[in-house]
Order: C-alpha cells, then structure tokens, then sequence
C-alpha cells in the first residue's frame, strides 16, 4: 500500500510542474491578437470578438489590439488632406500632389464621402494595430514621433453587402489610419496627413437650440436666384405640402417616418453658399452656421419609396431659426405653422393600414395617375347640416369646421367641405327632409378624384333639427 502511495505522489508533483511550466510561458509570451469589428449606421459592435478578453493579462504591445468601443467613433467627420509625409516610391508626381491637396473626406453614421463621392449607410471596419506592424508592413508611421507600440486604428469602408468600398483617388485605392487623433492617408506608395475641418462639426447642433427645428412646417416662399429658376412641374404639389417633426415621429409630404433619431451636419453660411451655389440674400444676422437635418429612420424603405415617388430625397436646412429645403433643384424657405393638419392625405403615397384619426384605410383604388377611391373602416362623428334632393335620393351634409378635421381629405381638393350619405328608407325618416342639422356617427367613409368626392353610410342619428322648427 506504501509503494501506491508514493507513486500517486509522484506523479501529482510531475502533473503539478508541468501546468507551473505552462503558466510561466504564458506570464513570458503574452497571446497577441488583432481585434477586428464592423460598425454600421447605428454603431453596432456586436460584431466585436473583445467579449472576455478583459481578463487577460497584457503587457503594453498587447494594448495596442484591444478594440475600445464609443459611441461615437473618434474619427467621426470632415478631414482633408493637408500635406504629403512622405514619398520615397510613389507613382505620384509633384503635380498629383498639388492636385489632391485639400480633397476631403466625411465620416458619419448615414454616410461616408471620399473626394464628393458619397456611400450611403456605410460599415466601418476597424482593426487595431501598432506602428510597429505598419511599418512591417511598408507603412512609415515611426518618422512621425510615435512609439513603434502604439495603436492605430486602420479603417476599412464597406458596403452594406460587406464587400469594400473601392473609392478613389486620381484612379489609386489608399488605407486611412487613425492614430493620436490624426487621420493618415497612404496611396500609391505615398503617406499624407488629414487635417479635422473646423467649420465642419457632426453630430453637434449649432446656431440655435437642438429643439428650435421640431414642429410643423409648410413652405412660404420660392427663392429665386441666378441659376435657380422655379421648375413648376416639380414644385407646385410641393407648395401645398407640410413637413413635420417631431421626437417620435416625422412627417414630409404626407408619408410618416418613425421611429427615427435627427443628425445634423454643421457647416459655415459662406461655404453653404459655396457649395450650393446660392447668391440670393437669406436675411439671417451674422455669419450663422447652417445645419442640416439628417432624417435617420429605423425602415431605410420609408425614405426609398419616397424618392421612388418624388424622384429625389429632400434636403432639410435650419439657420437660425429659419428652415429651408433644397428638392429637385428648388430652394425653398418654410414658416412654421401652429396647428398640423393631422388629416391630410398624400394621393402618391397613401396605402392600406395608415390611419388617419381613428380611420383605418382599408381599400385604396387607382386608375392611371388618379385615386379613384380609398375606403375607410371605423366610425366617427359628425356635426353639419344637410340638405336632401328627393328626386335623387341624395342627401348632402355639409361638415362643420371642427367636423371636418376629423375626417381624412386629399391634400391638394383641401377646399371640399360637403359628403354624400348613402340612401336608406330610415335615413329619409331620422332626418327629415327638406332640410335641417344634425350629429351623425358614419362608417365605411370613402373619398377619391370622382364626381362626389366623399361619401359614407350612416351607422345612427345622434340628434337632429329639421329647419323651421
């Protein structure tokens, strides 16, 4: 029983060195890895592969590969190239160089832009690394008075399918770092330096309060300048339309978008100006940023099928407390208008399941360009008076003002104020004719481009006055 006893303890302590050998070379070699991760348009780091690793024991160089994760990533905006690092075997000449001086770039979650082309709803693929492994890898980064252990940020732009952006500059693909808050640029074996553009601020709103935008606006007036001459073919419906914004939800020309978060790009009144080309005078004191209204809502297709129907997506600025719109190569300024009429219903964008006050469309019917009918279920009440053609068994209720604001109505036939009852033997007894007031509670309402406009059938008489008594 000794013997077996010594030879179990013998072989504990064999076992026993052993995993102390093994944590020792751990302890001397730390494990070094690259951490990459794909953020979208709203930051998503599920992707992330650093779920754990904080518990591992890493010495400086190891440090360099721990992907820290922000919300808003720190290379976030508008860079241009400002100056040529180095250049030891370019295909690059001195004129290149001068020509590619200034190209910017743009960086945000809706969008990234390289030298005016713009990919919409971009991923960010990011990878940590050191100096070190850049220049491993033909890269100079040592020149520039970093440590060959610090990280750096090598930044990949994808597409939506995951497959990279193959943006240009003069027909050379390049690699943008980031590293101590400095954007670098290798392209065609030459390292330029991105300079932060300080007229330029994402994400920040400027000019005003963040909430001076939100409300309801409709268009006030058409700005015409040199080269921006009114196209009523595109911009007449526009006149009649109104823009909605609000925390929960917006709304543009009839179409809602919701849930949705606002982004606003800030940029300076004189570039503004610049850049689209505007030389009418907008009466705004100073020299005020301007800042664009980033719509970001959470179904991409709401915004698709609106450009599908208009042609192209508007573009919302806010000076001051001034709101303009650039739409199809029209300048608009808007007014901000007290009361939002809920009822209004766009003819190119209205489809079964929107409700509108308590009505739910439940049939939409077209026939070339036009609506010929969108019916409704659910029931509302009435206020009116109503007038009965016996020779026809019609009988027409004018609508109150309150009335017919409850009632969805086509946004371009605003001026219609009258529907058509259907016929019924109880009708013509509950509301005596020839004339009279009344509060009705109606159903199956129905409107459309025809020759009566708005029809619906009478669920109950709610009370009723005949004229004259």
């Amino acid at each position: 029983m000794k013997n077996i006893i010594c030879i179990v303890a013998l072989l504990l302590f064999v076992v026993g060195c052993s995993h102390l050998k093994s944590d020792q070379d751990t302890d001397a070699k730390p494990v070094k890895y690259k951490n990459e991760s794909l953020v979208g348009s709203s930051i998503d780091h599920s992707n992330d592969q650093t779920k754990g690793r904080n518990e591992v024991s890493l010495n400086q160089a190891d440090v360099a590969h721990q992907r820290v994760e922000t919300k808003q990533e720190p290379f976030f905006g508008k860079w241009n190239i400002s100056q040529l690092l180095e250049a030891k075997v370019t295909a690059l000449s001195q004129e290149d160089v001068d020509r590619i001086n200034n190209t910017p770039f743009v960086f945000n979650t809706q969008y990234a832009e390289v030298n005016g082309v713009r990919l919409e709803k971009p991923r960010y693929q990011i990878v940590m690394t050191t100096v070190q492994e850049l220049i491993d890898g033909g890269i100079i980064l040592g020149d520039l008075g970093m440590a060959l252990d610090d990280p750096v940020m090598e930044i990949t732009i994808k597409r939506q399918d995951n497959e990279k952006w193959e943006w240009n500059i003069l027909e050379f693909g390049g690699s943008l770092y980031y590293a101590h808050s400095k954007m670098y640029l290798s392209l065609a074996g030459a390292l330029f330096e991105l300079e932060k553009s300080k007229e330029e601020n994402l994400g920040a709103f400027t000019g005003g309060h963040s909430h001076d935008f939100l409300g309801v606006w409709k268009i006030k007036s058409f700005i015409e300048f040199v080269g921006n001459e009114r196209r009523s073919d595109t911009t007449d419906e526009w006149l009649k339309s109104q823009f909605v914004f609000y925390t929960k939800y917006s709304e543009l020309a009839g179409l809602v978008i919701k849930p949705l978060d606002y982004q606003f790009l800030s940029i300076t009144l004189e570039k503004f100006k610049e850049i689209k080309q505007i030389s009418a005078d907008l009466n705004v004191d100073g020299k005020p940023l301007v800042n664009q209204i980033l719509i970001l809502p959470k179904d991409k297709d709401e915004l698709k099928r609106f450009v599908e129907i208009y042609g192209a997506e508007p573009e919302f600025y806010f000076i001051q407390s001034k709101m303009f719109l650039f739409f199809n190569e029209n300048f608009f300024e808007l007014e901000k208008v007290e009361n939002h009429q809920g009822n209004r219903v766009n003819k190119h964008l209205i489809q079964e399941g929107q409700t509108f006050n308590g009505l739910t469309v439940k049939k939409v019917e077209r026939s070339d360009e036009a609506v010929t009918d969108i019916t409704f279920s659910g029931e509302v009440d009435l206020t009116g008076s109503y007038q009965w053609n016996l020779e026809l068994n019609q009988i027409i209720f004018q609508l109150e003002e309150r009335s017919l604001q409850q009632l969805p109505v086509l946004d371009h036939i605003l001026n219609e104020n009258s529907i058509q009852l259907h016929y019924s033997d109880e009708l013509e007894q509950k509301l005596p004719p020839p004339s009279g007031t009344a509060t009705i509670r109606i159903t199956n309402y129905s409107m459309g481009e025809r020759e009566v406009t708005m029809s619906a059938d009478v669920v109950k008489i709610l009370k009723a006055k005949r004229d004259g008594l």
